[in-house]
């Protein structure tokens, strides 16, 4: 394979500046090739869909990948499937399109590559075309999901202002992307309301528009629980 050549590798790789769509599939690419890779994918060519699938490639190459995914916004499609990359290095891959460490870090992540692991559920990240959707699609995911019946990740509003949270709210409710998971909707909306101190919301510091608007969301958190 052209992997096993490393003159031939670095020959080859320069050309992804100018090609949208290539496939280096089952070609014994391991290390060099991976650097060489991932330095060009770093640089932010022009290439959409890259197949490297049946290749050598570890989890130290798949580290080198996901960094370079971090400056790459027009690659839209990455196969990696049927190398020898372990959970260790499908972990990092999934950390650049999904890091969920923290909202800033959900949203630095990578929103236009989507990964082919291989895997048997995979994680269905970055699915649409526009990447403005995709960030949106994964700030949602991240409010909403629960760790378990009783905890929301609540802990992803403690360091933001106050006043940030009827965007929040109105993000929730918003009809543009809204998760496949029953935790959507107005019932995102309560779970959140019922961890949040509400005299907090009632601060003067807060000016008179937005006191209306937590009016009415505390008229909506009285409904759903009960006075």
């Amino acid at each position: 394979g052209l992997g096993q050549n490393d003159a031939v590798m670095s020959a080859i790789v320069p050309s992804l500046n100018h090609l949208e769509q290539v496939s280096l599939a089952d070609n014994c690419i391991g290390s060099y090739g991976a650097r060489l890779i991932s330095n060009c994918l770093a640089s932010n060519p022009d290439l959409n869909v890259l197949h490297l699938r049946d290749n050598l490639l570890n989890d130290d190459d798949a580290i080198m990948l996901a960094g370079s995914l971090k400056t790459n916004t027009k690659l839209r499609k990455l196969v990696l499937k049927g190398n020898r990359i372990t959970q260790v290095g499908i972990s990092v891959l999934h950390m650049s399109v999904f890091n969920v460490s923290s909202l800033n870090t959900v949203y630095d992540s990578n929103h236009t590559c989507f990964l082919d692991l291989g895997e048997e559920e995979p994680l269905q990240i970055n699915c649409l075309d526009d990447s403005i959707y995709n960030r949106k699609a994964k700030m949602l995911r991240a409010l909403v999901r629960t760790h378990n019946a009783d905890s929301t990740n609540i802990v992803y509003l403690d360091n933001n202002p106050i006043k940030i949270m009827p965007r929040v709210l109105a993000f929730l409710q918003g009809k543009e992307i809204m998760d496949a998971s029953k935790n959507n909707g107005l019932n995102a909306v309560f779970m959140f309301m019922r961890d949040w101190n509400m005299p907090l919301l009632y601060t003067s510091h807060i000016d008179p528009e937005l006191r209306r608007s937590e009016r009415i969301r505390k008229k909506m958190r009285m409904y759903y629980m009960g006075k």
